[in-house]
């Protein structure tokens, strides 16, 4: 495995953790703006899944 793909599943735990924090303190404090940011986060982590989808796809 190279270095991109290193950087890719370091990029999607990242994010997916990000995700994960931001829902849990929107539901816990009903906050409205955390609640925002986690699905911008969301909408983050599935275009990172998407974008290694086509690359994957593009290779073979």
């Amino acid at each position: 495995m190279g270095w991109e793909e290193e950087k890719l599943i370091i990029a999607i735990v990242l994010n997916l953790l990000m995700v994960i924090e931001y829902v849990g303190n929107g539901i816990v404090t009903y906050s409205p703006s955390l609640m925002c940011d986690a699905l911008r986060y969301t909408a983050d982590f599935i275009s990172i899944i998407v974008a290694i989808t086509a690359m994957e796809v593009h290779m073979l």
